[in-house]
């Protein structure tokens, strides 16, 4: 499900808004069909306020994109892939609770910072 605030991305900006952006982006690929990507929105939504400045967040429904579902090798959703200049850092996979998508973005976080 679309999250309101946050921006959705279409295979033609995908290049210019995600990989040339300074901070990690999480791209939520999902489905306005899929009953788990409406359930994770309100998390989502949430979860990207607090990072915000951190993280940025994006959106890709898979149905209008399929090229960027593809391009990031997504089997299902929804899924996040976080990325950094084109360099994939981690990915989460299904509908996780809210404490679970913070604790896995830290340890992408912590680890890009490492790798830095």
């Amino acid at each position: 499900m679309a999250v309101q605030g946050l921006p959705q991305v279409q295979e033609a900006e995908f290049d210019q808004v995600v990989l040339a952006e300074n901070i990690p982006v999480v791209v939520e690929v999902y489905s306005p069909l899929c009953p788990h990507c409406r359930r994770i929105a309100p998390v989502v939504e949430e979860v990207a306020r607090e990072y915000a400045g951190r993280l940025r967040f994006v959106q890709v429904d898979a149905l209008r994109s399929p090229g960027i579902a593809r391009r990031l090798r997504i089997t299902g959703v929804p899924a996040m892939v976080v990325l950094f200049r084109g360099r994939e850092l981690g990915r989460i996979i299904g509908e996780v609770p809210r404490e679970a998508l913070r604790a896995r973005l830290d340890e992408i976080l912590a680890a890009a910072g490492k790798g830095a």
